[in-house]
């Protein structure tokens, strides 16, 4: 995969790699080392955020302790910071962040590289009540009219 993402013509080719659950220390290391590290875009919600941030300072003890973290906003923006000033101090391609910190959205680039963020907005808030709102009993809502004013 990283043999074939450095073949790219960059900028005009970048990679997007959009973070999910880790239950294995292990894992989660491979894919810092294959994808994060060689990834032009991040996706990732806060507490994905606070796990990489951890593993890059070697302060993740236990990589399943992480799910009660609840940063407030102004800790998100800071960390956000922090993980594009890693990111530049170790030579990585980040140029872009799309997190989405409890299910809001927001975008951080470099304007020079990448087009305005709103047409990934749209997409992201249209994907997630897609997959994401799920009724008391599993199942998805027949009326989304009711969940208007969510999005």
């Amino acid at each position: 995969m990283v043999k074939l993402w450095s073949e790219l013509e960059r900028p005009g080719n970048m990679v997007h790699v959009e973070f999910g659950h880790f239950s294995h220390l292990q894992h989660f290391e491979l894919f810092d080392k294959y994808a994060v590290r060689n990834a032009d875009s991040l996706g990732m919600n806060e507490v994905e955020m606070k796990l990489l941030l951890d593993l890059w300072t070697g302060n993740l003890a236990d990589i399943n302790d992480q799910e009660s973290y609840q940063p407030t906003i102004e800790e998100v923006l800071e960390q956000t910071a922090e993980l594009f000033n890693k990111a530049t101090a170790d030579s990585l391609p980040l140029s872009r962040v799309h997190l989405h910190p409890y299910g809001s959205f927001m975008m951080c680039y470099k304007k020079d590289l990448w087009e305005d963020a709103r047409d990934a907005i749209i997409k992201s808030s249209i994907v997630l009540p897609k997959y994401c709102i799920r009724s008391a009993d599993g199942s998805t809502p027949d009326n989304w009219v009711e969940y208007y004013d969510n999005f």
